[in-house]
C-alpha cells in the first residue's frame, strides 16, 4: 500500500492514474453540436447568443408595453395627457417613452391638445387614431 494515500472509505491499494492536462485541454471547449472549438471562440459565440436573447426579450417587452399603452388610451375617448395614460397603464418613464414614441411614429396614437379646468393653456396630449377619426 502506498504511504500517505487515503480515501474517505479507507486506504487505497492501487495507485490512482495520474491526470495529465495539456494546454490544449484548457484552451478548447465543446459547444452544443459536439464540435471542438477554441475557448475564446466558444465564449464569443455564447455571448452572441446571450445578446440575441436579450434583444428578443427587449422586443417582446416593448410590444407588451405598447399594448398596455393602447389599452389605457382606449379608455379616454376624448384623449388624455401622456402622464395620465402612463399612470393608468402602470408604467415607468423608462418603459413608457420609447413605446410611446413608436406608437406616435406608427400613427396608432396622435398628438392633440387637452383642455382641463385647472388651466387655461391646453396640455399636450394623445388620443387613439381610431377615436380621432370617429370624432371628425
Amino acid at each position: 500500500m502506498p504511504s500517505g494515500v487515503l480515501l474517505a472509505a479507507g486506504p487505497v491499494t492501487a495507485a490512482p492514474m495520474p491526470l495529465t492536462w495539456t494546454k490544449a485541454s484548457f484552451t478548447r471547449a465543446r459547444i452544443g453540436n459536439g464540435a471542438v472549438t477554441r475557448a475564446t471562440e466558444a465564449r464569443k459565440e455564447q455571448l452572441g447568443q446571450r445578446e440575441q436573447e436579450r434583444e428578443t426579450k427587449r422586443a417582446e417587452k416593448l410590444e407588451e408595453t405598447k399594448k398596455r399603452i393602447l389599452r389605457a388610451a382606449a379608455k379616454f375617448k376624448q384623449g388624455e395627457t401622456a402622464t395620465t395614460i402612463r399612470d393608468r397603464a402602470g408604467l415607468h418613464d423608462r418603459e413608457f417613452k420609447p413605446a410611446l414614441a413608436e406608437l406616435l411614429d406608427g400613427g396608432e396614437l396622435l398628438p392633440i391638445e387637452i383642455v382641463k379646468s385647472n388651466r387655461k393653456k391646453p396640455y399636450p396630449g394623445i388620443i387613439l387614431a381610431s377615436h380621432k377619426t370617429a370624432q371628425e
